[in-house]
């Protein structure tokens, strides 16, 4: 049976899987302890985005 696609304003804590349909709107790498990741935010075709709270002002 395949997952219908949720939104980013559906995911909760409840679960550990989703299927998201999204578009990355910007991304950058950060090195913390030595350790470089990829940080990104991402938008569903509703508009909802998963970022820090401050950096949404900038994307606006």
């Amino acid at each position: 049976m395949e997952r219908p696609c949720q939104f980013i304003g559906d995911v909760t804590d409840k679960s550990d899987f989703w299927k998201l349909t999204v578009r990355v709107k910007d991304k950058w790498t950060v090195v913390k302890d030595g350790k470089e990741h990829l940080e990104m935010i991402i938008v569903d075709v509703k508009g909802h985005t998963s970022c820090y709270s401050y950096d949404i002002q900038s994307y606006l």
